[in-house]
């Protein structure tokens, strides 16, 4: 004769699912309290990212500006960077360059709202709004102060973001590159093997030494970034 054997079930109980619903919304609140920390640390992983290749374009656009005309370096203030607030400035609307993804904006000064091209000669701030274009709408904002030091001329970029805050609000990284007159290299630096021996190649190169001493600026060394 078989004997049925009976199976007891323990269902859960009320407060044990209650425990297991109070762990499981704990677990979740802390979760989605991370997503606020990754999105703004992505942010500014970008926005990091859009200054130093902006402080690079303008860097570089300088720069090639200083090899054709050594005196453009006359529009940036000597040795120190410009101090005043700039959310009150009056920013042009031409870009001093001519990309439709990037616009480099600076500040009118008073009285001379009719003029909106950049002039070396009375614009010398050192205060520029670069923004970073995506059809047509800006993406990126950012003020950029610039400088330069004696010598060998270093131009420096400090670039704050985002434009919209108060400036001591803003992150900020600064960069620099070196530039030196042609003239001064050839001057200052002949170089390995230029001896007596060269005379007569250098004799021959009259023509060309001639050319590269004419007074344009050439870049030596590379940007450097470091995060304030």
């Amino acid at each position: 004769m078989l004997t049925q054997l009976k199976l007891k079930i323990n269902n859960f109980s009320m407060i044990e699912i209650v425990l297991a619903l109070v762990v499981v919304v704990i677990g979740l609140i802390g979760i989605i309290g991370l997503f606020p920390v990754g999105i703004d640390s992505n942010r500014q992983a970008i926005s990091k990212s859009y200054a130093s290749d902006a402080a690079e374009q303008f860097l570089h656009f300088n720069a090639s500006k200083i090899k054709v005309d050594w005196n453009w370096k006359d529009a940036f203030p000597l040795d120190n960077k410009y101090s005043g607030d700039d959310l009150g400035l009056n920013w042009g609307t031409e870009s001093i360059i001519d990309n439709e993804n990037v616009k480099i904006y600076f500040p009118l000064n008073d009285g001379d709202a009719a003029n909106t091209v950049f002039d070396k000669a009375v614009h010398q701030q050192g205060i520029f709004k670069l923004q970073q274009m995506s059809q047509g709408t800006a993406e990126f904002s950012c003020i950029l102060r610039c400088w330069q030091t004696v010598g060998s001329i270093v131009m420096h970029v400090e670039a704050s973001y985002p434009a919209e805050l108060p400036y001591e609000k803003r992150k900020k990284d600064e960069f620099s590159l070196r530039m030196v007159k042609s003239e001064q290299i050839a001057l200052s630096d002949p170089g390995p093997g230029a001896g007596d021996d060269d005379d007569d190649d250098d004799d021959d190169d009259d023509g060309e030494g001639s050319e590269s001493g004419s007074g344009s600026g050439e870049e030596s060394g590379s940007g450097s970034g470091s995060g304030a």
